[in-house]
């Protein structure tokens, strides 16, 4: 699993020399990431959520903004990068919803899914 931290502004350097078994992905605030192990991502955590729900992956729905959510955008069958994801979400995900101060979700959800 991760955790995500909101530190000092020098937090990249505080963390620079954490070693190559962790991950760590900042936020648009550099102050603000997710430290999680090297092999782990959200889809991981994911699959086995899906595998003991028995939801297929291609059933599922998942909406990110951020370089950590790639995978998990690429491989389930509603991969939706927010609308104020960075390029790397917004790449891998099949397609693109409002900004998450916009009701992006909620609108996605009815215009699509829920329709």
């Amino acid at each position: 699993m991760g955790v995500t931290l909101k530190g000092p502004c020098d937090l990249r350097d505080k963390l620079a020399d954490l070693g190559e078994d962790l991950q760590v992905q900042y936020f648009h605030d550099p102050a603000e990431c997710d430290v999680f192990h090297s092999s782990v991502n959200k889809m991981t955590g994911l699959r086995q959520v899906l595998q003991r729900e028995g939801i297929d992956v291609e059933d599922c729905v998942a909406f990110g903004d951020g370089e950590n959510d790639q995978e998990m955008l690429s491989q389930v069958g509603w991969g939706v990068a927010m609308g104020n994801a960075c390029p790397q979400a917004k790449a891998a995900a099949r397609y693109i919803c409002g900004n998450s101060w916009e009701d992006g979700i909620a609108n996605f959800l009815h215009q699509t899914v829920l329709a």
